[in-house]
C-alpha cells in the first residue's frame, strides 16, 4: 500500500506525468507543465508550509496526488484559514483502492478551518461524504445560455466531436429566423437593466479594483489585495482551449459599478464564464449585460458555474441548468458552511480552483 506524504519539488515530474495520463492524452509532460504545477502548488502567493499538496507514493514512485491551494478568506471581521483541493488522481485504483480516500482524508485533516472543492465528480463526492463533507446543492450545477440556436447546437457538438466544427458556418444562415421563432414564445425577463451597460475593455488593474469592491458584499470571500488578485487574474489569462479573455465592468447610468464578469470565448463558440459578480439587487441587470455583450461578440452561447446568488436571474433569462461537478465543503464551523449554502460566499472561479491553467489551457504544448 502506498504512503501519503507532502509534495516536494522532486515529485513534480511524476505529478505532471500522472496529470497527462489522467486528464489529457497520456503524452510526455513538457517542462512548461512541470513549471506550472510547481508555480501553483509550491510557489503560490499564499503559500502555507502547513497546507501542502499530498502524494501517494510507494516502491514505484508517485502513484496518486491531490492538489492543495491555500486560501485566505475573511468572515465576520476575521481571517479564515482555508484550502481548496483539486486534481485528485490515482494511477491504478484497482491496485491501490484506498489511495483516493487516504489522499482526501489527509487534506480534510489539515489545519485549515475550511476545506473546499468545486470540481468533485461522483466518485470523489462519495469520498467526501464519508468524511462528513457537505455538498452545496446550488453549487452542483453548471448553466448554459444559448444565444444562437443552430450555432449553439453545432458548437456543443463540436466540443464533443471536433469534426463537427465546420458545421458552425452552416448554422449562420438559419440562426436569425430560428432565434426569432424561439423568441416569440420565450418568457422575457422584466426590463430591469435601466440603462446598465458593459464597459469595454477593462484592463487587469481596473478589473481587479472592481472585483475587490464587489467581493465585499459577500459575508465570506477571499482576503485579496491588489497584488494577490492580480496574480490570480494573470493565471486565468491562459485558457487557449476556451478562447481569449474578456473582462467587463457593468455600470449604471450614474456611473456606479454594479457588476463585473470575466469569460473566455471565440466567435461562434460557447464562451466559458469564469466569474460573474453582481451587487445585491442588481443580478438581473448584470446577467443581461453579460448576455448582450456575448451576443454582440458573436458567441453562440454561454456556459458558467452555478452561483446561488445568480440562479434566479439566470433562470429568468431561460438558462439551462445541468449537473457537472459538485461544490463540497468541510468545516467544524457551521457558520462558514451556512454562509456558503445561503449564497453569501465567494468560493468558486477566481476564489476556487478553476482559475488555473490546468482547466482550459493546453499548457503542455507550450
Amino acid at each position: 500500500m502506498s504512503e501519503v506524504r507532502s509534495l516536494v519539488p522532486g515529485d513534480i515530474p511524476a505529478v505532471a506525468r500522472l496529470f497527462q495520463k489522467t486528464f489529457r492524452d497520456g503524452s510526455a509532460p513538457s517542462p512548461a507543465l512541470e513549471d506550472h504545477l510547481a508555480e501553483i502548488f509550491l510557489q503560490h502567493p499564499w503559500q502555507d508550509p502547513e497546507l501542502v499538496s499530498k502524494v501517494a507514493a510507494g516502491a514505484d514512485g508517485v502513484t496518486g496526488f491531490i492538489g492543495v491551494l491555500p486560501a485566505r478568506m475573511r468572515f465576520a471581521g476575521r481571517t479564515v484559514r482555508a484550502a481548496v483541493a483539486g486534481s485528485l488522481m490515482v494511477e491504478a485504483p484497482d491496485a491501490d483502492p484506498t489511495a483516493g480516500a487516504r489522499l482526501v482524508r489527509s487534506f480534510v485533516s489539515g489545519p485549515q478551518e475550511l476545506s473546499i472543492t468545486e470540481t468533485a465528480n461522483d466518485l470523489s463526492r462519495g469520498l467526501w461524504d464519508r468524511l462528513r463533507g457537505v455538498t452545496i446543492p446550488a453549487g452542483a450545477f453548471d448553466w448554459l445560455k444559448p444565444l444562437k440556436p443552430a450555432g449553439f447546437l453545432t458548437a456543443l457538438a463540436a466540443e464533443v466531436v471536433p469534426a463537427f466544427g465546420p458545421l458552425r458556418h452552416l448554422a449562420r444562415p438559419v440562426d436569425a429566423p430560428l432565434a426569432a421563432w424561439f423568441g416569440r414564445g420565450a418568457r422575457r425577463p422584466a426590463p430591469s437593466r435601466r440603462g446598465a451597460r458593459a464597459v469595454a475593455p477593462a484592463g487587469p488593474a481596473e478589473f481587479a479594483e472592481a472585483v475587490l469592491s464587489l467581493a465585499r458584499s459577500y459575508a465570506l470571500a477571499p482576503d485579496w489585495d491588489q497584488g494577490s488578485l492580480s496574480w490570480f487574474l494573470g493565471q486565468s489569462e491562459h485558457k487557449d482551449r476556451f478562447g481569449p479573455t474578456v473582462r467587463r465592468i457593468v455600470v449604471e447610468p450614474r456611473g456606479a459599478e454594479i457588476g463585473a464578469f470575466v469569460y473566455h470565448g471565440r466567435p461562434r463558440g460557447i464562451a466559458r464564464v469564469l466569474n460573474l459578480f453582481a451587487s445585491p439587487g442588481d443580478e438581473m441587470r448584470v446577467v443581461s449585460a453579460l448576455i448582450e455583450e456575448a451576443r454582440a461578440a458573436g458567441h453562440a452561447g454561454l456556459r458558467g458555474r452555478g452561483d446561488p446568488r445568480l440562479l434566479d436571474a439566470l433562470a429568468r433569462h431561460n438558462a439551462i441548468l445541468f449537473h457537472r461537478a459538485s461544490l463540497i465543503v468541510h468545516s467544524k464551523d457551521r457558520a462558514l458552511i451556512d454562509a456558503i449554502a445561503a449564497g453569501d460566499a465567494l468560493v468558486t472561479g477566481l476564489a476556487g480552483e478553476t482559475w488555473a491553467r490546468l482547466v482550459g489551457d493546453s499548457v503542455n504544448k507550450k
